[in-house]
């Protein structure tokens, strides 16, 4: 390793040992030297190598305590993290990644969502940020910083949605490969953050559910199956639930698009599954099945309960089509 990152490394690790919190100046000084270290390094894949190092230490939750900080939070090593990590969006989709290059991809995916879900916003006064943004004078000046904005750029958005329409709906991976661990957890966290444009994501998550995989995804769900892969929780769980929680403006268009394929579907399901998961030979198996097998059927009769919502679709279901 290189000397210039050992001291950063050591240092985390030693406050790793003994349980302690990060403090704001442990963290500058730990991006400051990183940031030195890949502006000036030579060798691409060592920068690369180091990032993912210093983001795998940094992931675990105690470790985030500062990180809400808004001199943290504009520090450039988070403008790095972001270029490096559409890098790899679309690498993952354009040609095959090495072991090395899809764990890099997993530990920059993991960082970032654990930024984003628990140190989004900077924090500041209750009062004094309010009072700011609820006066009229103050509207355009008013942009609180947050990892969403450094991450989910346009550009972020485009390199997403392509490795889902140009790569995940086209091609079939192992449920474990990492594109569907990290699809799926961006997929989650865009679920649940709130200020981004989720119109983007609509006509790539639609292709999603009127795709094979939608359908073939649950047909994998093996009989002693307590949880969910990550390809079974991109199409059978994270889509979905992206409709029902997102897509409230466009339901009456989107339920006419989806109910029939849906209901469709819902046939081979409920032949499949439904019979299996009321049979069970024994305990033990009843308790399993009750994890995969019944999720999945519930999570299909939600999204079936969401478009029966919507009177131009409920004629669907009233006559039987």
């Amino acid at each position: 390793m290189d000397l210039i990152l050992k001291r950063p490394l050591a240092m985390i690790h030693q406050l790793q040992r003994q349980h302690s919190f990060l403090t704001i100046e442990n963290v500058k000084e730990i991006l400051d030297e990183t940031v030195l270290f890949l502006n000036t390094t030579n060798n691409r894949a060592n920068g690369l190598h180091e990032l993912a190092t210093i983001c795998h230490e940094l992931a675990s939750v105690h470790m985030l305590i500062p990180f809400d900080n808004i001199e943290i939070i504009k520090h450039e090593f988070f403008i790095i993290l972001g270029r490096t990590f559409e890098m790899l969006l679309s690498k993952a989709r354009l040609i095959s990644m090495t072991k090395a290059d899809e764990q890099y991809f997993y530990d920059l995916s993991y960082f970032i969502v654990n930024l984003c879900l628990h140190k989004n916003i900077a924090a500041s006064n209750f009062f004094i940020a309010n009072n700011e943004k609820l006066n009229p004078n103050n509207e355009e000046k008013y942009d609180p910083v947050s990892y969403q904005k450094i991450f989910f750029t346009k550009s972020f958005f485009q390199k997403f949605i392509k490795i889902i329409t140009h790569d995940l709906i086209i091609n079939d991976y192992q449920p474990f490969h990492v594109k569907y661990k990290v699809t799926h957890s961006l997929l989650r966290l865009c679920i649940e953050l709130n200020e981004i444009d989720h119109s983007l994501l609509i006509d790539p998550i639609i292709q999603c559910l009127n795709s094979n995989f939608y359908l073939n995804t649950f047909k994998t769900i093996d009989l002693r199956q307590a949880i969910f892969n990550p390809k079974q929780l991109f199409f059978i769980c994270e889509c979905p639930e992206f409709i029902i929680q997102r897509c409230l403006k466009q339901q009456d268009q989107l339920s006419n698009l989806l109910c029939l394929p849906m209901l469709e579907y819902t046939r081979d399901i409920l032949r499949q599954h439904l019979p299996v998961s009321l049979e069970g030979e024994d305990l033990e198996n009843i308790v399993c099945i009750r994890g995969a097998k019944i999720q999945a059927i519930s999570l299909h009769i939600k999204l079936l309960n969401h478009f029966a919502l919507t009177p131009a679709t409920r004629r669907y279901f009233i006559i039987g089509m």
